[in-house]
């Protein structure tokens, strides 16, 4: 193995998934599954503030995997490591050189759970002074009203996807919808089943790419 590269994979420091990483979402996958299954009380996932990056992964997964299906090509994750938003879903724009230009989508993640106070309040509290700032992510198990939300982005260039059960009952963590709001287009829904989408074998090794994200050659 080159020197240089196991220099980086020595350096690579993590948060439940690898910082500053290009991520494959089957490797995002692996790493949430390997989490979730050492547990038999899931809830601590969701009271435990130690796995917020898990949750936040988790539902970039889904939005990602949307996009693939919408977009027909192939997405990636990248979770900062400085604390300037949450998490990056790059797709490759071109090859130039032997090195791949990306675009990337600048992502927050909030979650509006039972323990939240009032979608009105979350909405001006939470998403309102983020939206001109970043693309949000919301994961929920709750039906919300998405009118709201969908007038919060016209006029902005930002994107917010609702991740949430298909039923509030379902415990199926490997499905959910994704709801895509944008001033751009009509408003447009996916289910994702990541078991189906990200169908992965134990026996072949994760792959996490080496090379340090560069933000010149990346395209908002």
């Amino acid at each position: 193995m080159d020197e240089f590269v196991k220099k980086q994979i020595a350096e690579m420091e993590t948060n439940i998934f690898p910082l500053d990483r290009i991520l494959p979402l089957s490797s995002v996958y692996r790493i949430f599954k390997e989490e979730y299954e050492k547990y038999s009380n899931k809830s601590i996932f969701f009271t435990d503030r130690k796995y917020q990056r898990l949750r936040e992964g988790y539902f970039a997964l889904f939005v990602a995997a949307a996009l693939d299906k919408w977009e027909v090509r192939e997405h990636f994750l990248d979770f900062p490591q400085s604390d300037s938003n949450d998490v990056n879903i790059l797709s490759v724009k071109e090859i130039n050189k032997n090195r791949s230009e990306f675009n990337k989508l600048i992502c927050d993640v909030k979650e509006y759970t039972h323990h939240s106070e009032s979608f009105e309040k979350f909405l001006q509290e939470t998403i309102a002074p983020k939206i001109e700032i970043y693309n949000l992510i919301i994961g929920t198990h709750i039906n919300v009203d998405i009118k709201p939300l969908h007038n919060l982005v016209q006029n902005q260039e930002s994107t917010i996807w609702i991740v949430s059960s298909p039923t509030e009952d379902d415990l199926n963590y490997d499905i959910s919808l994704v709801t895509m709001l944008t001033s751009r287009k009509p408003i447009e829904q996916q289910y994702v089943n990541l078991s189906e989408h990200l169908a992965i074998k134990n026996d072949q090794p994760m792959v996490i790419f080496q090379n340090l994200l560069r933000d010149k050659m990346i395209l908002k």
